[in-house]
């Protein structure tokens, strides 16, 4: 019988893994996709390894299927699931916001400020960045990754 009745839900470029489960029978199991709908974008069916397991990263939201599985044991006995549907969320947006450290009132948003970071890249050469910043406001500042 199989003993997976859903699949989980996923989000866009996070890590995504399900693993089909069957009871009964004589062990090992082997798995068949059923049907005609594709994986989401990113995701991947793979049953080589005796085992019914949906891996990838997802790059599209949507909710996709129906998807339909049929699982046998070591001797035949087959069992089918049927209806089962993936939800891929979209992306969380991130932001980061500035934590107040007590000298805001320092920064004049009528006064650019320099900065010059200096280090190696990874084979050793050496880098240097320089830039400059001028606040618009010293209330709120608001960074997006």
């Amino acid at each position: 019988m199989v003993k997976t009745t859903s699949l989980p839900d996923g989000a866009v470029h996070q890590p995504y893994s399900a693993l089909l489960m069957a009871t009964g029978g004589a062990p090992p199991y082997f798995w068949i996709l059923t049907g005609i709908s594709a994986m989401p974008p990113g995701l991947n069916w793979d049953a080589t390894n005796g085992s019914g397991t949906i891996s990838g990263a997802p790059t599209t939201a949507g909710t996709y299927g129906p998807y339909g599985f049929k699982v046998f044991d070591s001797n035949g006995v087959t069992a089918f699931s049927t209806g089962m549907t993936i939800t891929i969320n979209p992306a969380a947006a991130t932001s980061a916001f500035c934590a107040p450290r007590g000298n805001e009132a320092e920064l004049n948003s009528a006064n650019p400020y320099a900065f010059l970071a200096k280090g190696t890249d990874s084979v050793g050469n050496p880098i240097d960045i320089a830039g400059s910043v001028k606040p618009v406001s010293t209330i709120g500042l608001r960074f997006r990754q």
